[in-house]
């Protein structure tokens, strides 16, 4: 999947609010990767997220600390997206097929959704931690 097209579906969806700062981006809707392309090449919608130009900037490859408000965002964000019944439903439920299987090694159609949101915002924050672990010094916390 492409940055463009999940932009699309974000801005088509109503999905344009910073992660980080909590504001609404109705202008100059960016997408950020949670964790960088440089560190994770995953376009992925559980690691694009909407951001304003600010934070995007202030983040740049740094790697997220996972707070409790993050964390709260990510998961409205993924529930979210989890309701999208558009053409961008296809795009997502292929992103969780594609996690599910490399990651827990299993089918995410077996799993309930309040479940499966906590089983990815727990990968992202184990993610966040090992990354952090790796790259010492280079954490963005907003």
């Amino acid at each position: 999947m492409t940055i463009k097209q999940y932009r699309l579906i974000y801005l088509e969806n109503g999905l344009k609010v910073c992660l980080y700062c909590n504001q609404s981006v109705d202008k100059d809707l960016q997408l950020d990767h949670l964790f960088s392309w440089s560190r994770f090449l995953v376009n992925g919608f559980w690691n694009l997220y909407p951001v304003c130009s600010s934070c995007k900037s202030k983040k740049s490859d740094k790697i997220p600390i996972i707070t409790k408000s993050i964390e709260n965002r990510i998961m409205k964000h993924i529930e979210l997206c989890m309701q999208i019944n558009d053409k961008g439903q296809a795009m997502i439920l292929n992103d969780l097929n594609v996690l599910y299987q490399r990651r827990f090694k299993s089918s995410p159609r077996k799993i309930p959704k309040d479940r499966m949101i906590e089983e990815i915002v727990e990968y992202i924050r184990s993610l966040s931690n090992n990354l952090l672990d790796t790259v010492p010094g280079y954490e963005f916390q907003n």
